[in-house]
């Protein structure tokens, strides 16, 4: 009987070895499992790395250009508000003999401007080489003085008692409609740009007041 039983108590060893072999088994394949689950993982994040990450480095080098981009743009308005020179420029003034005026219509060009008011009345301002302000002689005797208030065009109001509706300003001459229709130029004739026959290919032919433009068939402009 005792070896018998003792035959049965090895034999409950062996189990005991065998249970214990195979729980090792089973954690070792468990331990397993959640490796190659853990490295699926990890290549499933590298893989989408390396497919953000063209994005990414795009995103950053966009980033880094726009910081520069601005850094140099800070240091550009530095440097120009360092060099620049503030001078205080003439006083406002309202065209003479009106505290208000209505305009109607406004146009600029290069350094000068124009404005018609509802009245039909034209001013200019401005720089008035090559006679772009159509004021002729200034009451000083200069011809195309500059202006630094607007001032009326007299040749059209006041000589030729003509109103006008629409004006334009160009590099260095302009152009204004009538009422009536009709339409006048002045400033720079070169390369005949007035449409009043100087046809002389240089900066030195101007008009200096408003000039007629003849049409064919007297075409006027409504």
């Amino acid at each position: 009987m005792s070896c018998i039983g003792g035959q049965n108590k090895w034999w409950k060893g062996i189990e005991a070895d065998d249970d214990d072999d195979a729980t090792t088994v089973v954690d070792e394949s468990e331990a397993t499992r959640k490796e190659v689950e853990r490295m699926r993982m990890l290549t499933s994040r590298s893989e989408l790395i390396k497919m953000a990450a063209p994005r990414f480095v795009a995103e950053a080098v966009a980033v880094e250009v726009e910081a520069q981009t601005k850094k140099l743009e800070d240091k550009r308005v530095r440097e120009l508000a360092e060099d620049a020179q503030y001078e205080k420029g003439p006083p406002l003034h309202p065209p003479r003999g009106s505290s208000v005026l209505a305009v109607w219509k406004i146009a600029a060009g290069e350094s000068y401007a124009c404005a018609v008011s509802q009245n039909g009345s034209l001013y200019s301002w401005g720089v008035g080489i090559s006679g772009r302000l159509g004021h002729g002689k200034s009451l000083e005797g200069i011809i195309n003085a500059d202006a630094d208030h607007p001032s009326r065009v007299m040749a059209l109001q006041v000589i030729a008692s003509v109103f006008v509706k629409d004006v334009a300003c160009a590099f260095d001459h302009s152009a204004a409609v009538s009422v009536d229709g009709h339409v006048y130029s002045w400033g720079s004739a070169s390369t005949g740009k007035l449409g009043v026959g100087l046809l002389d290919d240089s900066y030195e032919q101007f008009a200096m007041y408003p000039m007629l433009v003849p049409f064919p068939n007297r075409k006027r402009f409504r």
